[in-house]
């Protein structure tokens, strides 16, 4: 699985947790989401000859299906089964999985036609046309084990257009009848597919648990790439809680057992999510090197949809050192691939980039139109919190032409959509920024009233490179106000909390911050000390730019004490 942000791809497999089943009622179809951002979707609707032959295969070769030879020559057959389907469409919500039962051979044309017409429109980007479709269906009195499959796909359809709540609901019910029907092998994609909910959701501590129990089902029925995911998906969710740790050595485990399998797409995506940890660390170099990796598996291998997420994996380090021309390049180059392949989601996510960069480049009115570009195809594709980030983003533009009233309109517009689906991360992060413009026009009570609730959210929700801006943003109020006990409060603390989770930009700010204000109540000595500490984070971390700018406090200070 990948971040959110923004993340890796993992395998299509095609089969049944236990082989006692009949094919007429355990017909499984895997579809994985590249998100990051960064999402993907493979389908398999096989036909029946295709699918027995899988699973013939894997009946036949369970008990050496480890061996590296016998992977590769499963994924050539799986990879037969996803080229008679290439219609399927992609989204950005990573590794959800669908589970069809027996509709796409069922005997009834009238019921089989309209479940591939519905999962069709789902994969055109149509999801609401889709649900009709899929709801139609559970008035026909399907079984329990199609009901499994539709409240499954109506869940999975409602994460493409942002609707969480509505998405969780379906597959709490999906998960009620596979616990009916005692079928392990759906219930525990139903159990990862709620997980990844929480998780884009920010609810974390809950995300967690719903993988940890689905990859205990994997691990009973010894679904080895069942298992690989899940542990990938939990690696996703230590990083999003900023545990960096714990994230290395889940993906370190899904790597692992991807290479035992011979499986290199699943390999490649493990790669790249190290390459987000490093990330996060603000730890680009080390990140580059993983992302490379991963880019050059896909490109061996032909992967072309996660070539284009490496490539703006790899763009968005170069964002990050200040080498934008760089950075446009290798988004470019995953735009091109993204139209050739017709992938909407990556095409809009790649003009979002696109747009970011012209913004740090201080082309505004370029940067407006590539993120109105992506607006568009975002409200085309029905992809609400893609075209929330885009709102965002076309606020921050104005922010920097000093139009703030009409940033504040766009980000109104946009917490709107988080609230209203239920994506309290971004909802918390976008809060804070509205806190920033209201500090911009002097007005501290208002921007204090904006970081507190930005706070509470991130630390109802576990998120907490959040937690830590939050304190460090309420303590430079407090600094601004000339309250330095207060701010040093807040201060200390947030540097505590990004220490913790490992956020080397965020712990350096903060020490920053408090060295500035012991330069200000003329404890200079202390002030040296904070100074010098900050500086040798940034430089640690390429961040020379604002190293330089400690150095050159540093050196003023020095004069102070002489």
């Amino acid at each position: 699985m990948t971040n959110n942000s923004t993340i890796n791809a993992s395998d299509i497999i095609g089969a049944c947790g236990s082989l006692k089943e009949s094919i007429i009622t355990t017909f499984f179809s895997y579809y994985v989401l590249l998100k990051d951002n960064l999402g993907l979707v493979f389908g398999i609707i096989g036909v029946l000859s295709a699918f027995i032959t899988i699973l013939a295969y894997l009946k036949q070769n369970k008990s050496d299906i480890k061996n590296k030879e016998q992977m590769s020559a499963f994924e050539a057959k799986q990879d037969e089964t996803l080229k008679i389907l290439k219609s399927f469409d992609k989204s950005s919500i990573h590794d959800i999985v669908d589970y069809n039962a027996d509709y796409p051979i069922i005997e009834d044309e009238h019921k089989r036609e309209m479940f591939e017409t519905a999962v069709k429109l789902r994969n055109e980007n149509k999801p609401n046309e889709a649900i009709k479709r899929f709801n139609l269906l559970l008035d026909q009195n399907p079984t329990d084990d199609q009901r499994i499959a539709l409240f499954m796909l109506i869940g999975n359809s409602c994460l493409l257009i942002g609707d969480y709540d509505e998405a969780i609901s379906k597959l709490k019910k999906a998960l009620k009848f596979t616990e009916k029907t005692n079928n392990l092998s759906a219930k525990g994609v139903a159990l990862g597919n709620i997980a990844i909910v929480y998780r884009v959701k920010g609810e974390l501590d809950k995300a967690i648990k719903h993988f940890e129990q689905a990859l205990d089902i994997n691990r009973e029925i010894e679904n080895k790439l069942g298992e690989a995911n899940v542990l990938g998906g939990l690696g996703n969710v230590y990083t999003d809680k900023s545990d960096s740790d714990k994230a290395l050595e889940y993906h370190q485990k899904a790597l692992e057992i991807h290479r035992e399998l011979g499986c290199k797409r699943g390999e490649g995506g493990d790669i790249g999510n190290i390459g987000i940890v490093y990330s996060a660390k603000g730890e680009d170099e080390k990140a580059l090197g993983y992302f490379e990796q991963a880019l050059d598996i896909n490109r061996e291998f032909g992967y072309v949809l996660e070539e284009a997420n490496q490539l703006g994996n790899i763009g968005s380090i170069y964002i990050n050192r200040g080498d934008l021309e760089k950075a446009l390049e290798y988004f470019e180059q995953a735009l091109a691939i993204d139209c050739e392949i017709g992938y909407k989601w990556g095409e809009a996510h790649d003009l979002g980039k696109i747009g970011t960069i012209y913004r740090a480049k201080e082309n505004l009115e370029k940067a407006l139109e590539y993120f109105e570009q992506a607006l568009d195809i975002n409200h085309e594709i029905e992809n609400k919190l893609e075209e929330a980030i885009q709102l965002r983003n076309i606020g921050f533009v104005y922010i920097d032409k000093d139009e703030d009233e009409k940033s504040l309109e766009y980000f109104e517009q946009a917490i709107e959509f988080y609230h209203e689906f239920g994506y309290t991360l971004e909802e918390g992060n976008l809060l804070g920024s509205i806190g920033n413009i209201y500090i911009h026009h002097g007005d501290l009570e208002k921007a204090l009233e904006y970081f507190e609730q930005a706070l509470d959210i991130h630390r109802k929700i576990g998120y907490k490179k959040g937690e830590g801006n939050g304190l460090v943003n309420i303590g430079n109020i407090y600094f601004t106000k000339g309250k330095f006990e207060k701010a040093l409060k807040y201060l200390e603390r947030g540097v505590v909390v990004h220490r913790e989770s490992g956020s080397k930009l965020g712990e350096a700010n903060g020490l920053g911050n408090i060295g500035i204000i012991y330069f200000k109540k003329g404890e200079f000595e202390k002030a040296l000390k904070y100074l010098e500490n900050a500086q040798e984070i940034y430089d640690s971390i390429g961040a020379h730019d604002l190293g330089d700018k400690m150095q050159n406090m540093i050196l003023g200070l020095c004069h102070n004490i002489q």
